[in-house]
């Protein structure tokens, strides 16, 4: 890994998929900043990194044969967001296979649509009833 020191005290620079390719889940940043001032912080396999969300960083292409995975999350204080922020653009312009498959879950009903159609829960009880009644 390498981060840029400080990079979390500015503002959010601009991003995009790498390649403009917005099926990639990752992203690079594409304002202005200094390569040069990035620091190599080497980690071994299986290693973690604890930073702040905002600082710039990268890893360099995985050589191995392994694939290499991430588990990323993002802690906030109890600031209040900015109720006039809608999202970073870059993001918006996404269309990768988990936010379609998201998507096409959202749109059979989400958890609810998945609690009624398993036949479990109060929408499934709900649907039984409903089909007993149609039956009758």
């Amino acid at each position: 890994m390498e981060f840029v020191p400080g990079s979390h005290r500015g503002p959010v620079l601009t991003h995009r998929s790498p390649g403009n390719d917005p099926r990639v889940m990752a992203l690079e940043c594409v304002g202005e900043f200094e390569p040069a001032k990035a620091v190599p912080c080497p980690l071994p396999p299986g290693g973690a990194t604890v930073h702040h969300w905002r600082t710039l960083h990268h890893a360099g292409a995985n050589t191995s044969s392994i694939p290499r995975r991430a588990y990323i999350l993002v802690f906030r204080g109890k600031e209040r967001p900015d109720p006039s922020f809608t999202g970073y653009s870059w993001n918006a312009e996404k269309a990768t296979a988990a936010q379609a498959r998201r998507e096409a879950w959202e749109n059979r009903g989400g958890a609810a649509g998945r609690a009624a159609r398993s036949g479990r829960g109060f929408f499934g009880r709900v649907r039984s009833r409903v089909g007993r009644l149609l039956r009758s």
